[in-house]
């Protein structure tokens, strides 16, 4: 297929590094994908789709390195383009793990982002348990000593 010109430039190859940024991501080489996110405008990509691409998968890369401000940009860009996308597993995940970082106090509107997107709704606690709760009792769970079954055997207890 001939890619389709248009005002002298070549649109399909605009998009190249756009599929990039997603395949150093999921090969576990992030590092490799920031210098291709730094390439593409992402306002010059000719589809909302594109771009909605764009920031999801800036936001995986940002998340995988570790740079929350980042990540939490990318997202908030995709609902500004494209919200609907937010509703994604993998990026109700990423909400969710920013809700819980060390740095989300510095991430102003954090938990009314994740509210509107249903990331608050896939964390289901009892009625009067709180998520803190939770996470120190499932941490205390996998440091606590093995438990020894009958015959002997080390036995772990499991959190569902």
């Amino acid at each position: 297929m001939i890619p389709q010109i248009g005002r002298g430039r070549c649109t399909e190859f605009r998009t190249v590094g756009l599929y990039r940024i997603g395949i150093h991501t999921q090969f576990g080489t992030p590092y490799d994908g920031i210098t291709y996110a730094q390439r593409i405008a992402p306002t010059r990509l000719p589809t909302a789709e594109r771009q909605a691409h764009y920031h999801t998968d800036s936001a995986l890369m940002w998340h995988k390195i570790g740079r929350p401000g980042r990540v939490y940009a990318g997202l908030r860009a995709i609902e500004h383009v494209a919200p609907e996308e937010l509703r994604r597993p993998s990026l109700r995940t990423v909400t969710t793990d920013l809700l819980y970082t060390r740095q989300s106090q510095k991430l102003p509107g954090i938990r009314a982002f994740a509210a509107r997107h249903g990331a608050l709704r896939s964390i289901r606690l009892r009625p009067g348990v709180e998520a803190r709760d939770c996470m120190t009792c499932a941490l205390q769970l996998l440091r606590a000593p093995p438990l020894r079954a009958p015959t002997g055997q080390p036995v772990r207890p499991t959190l569902g």
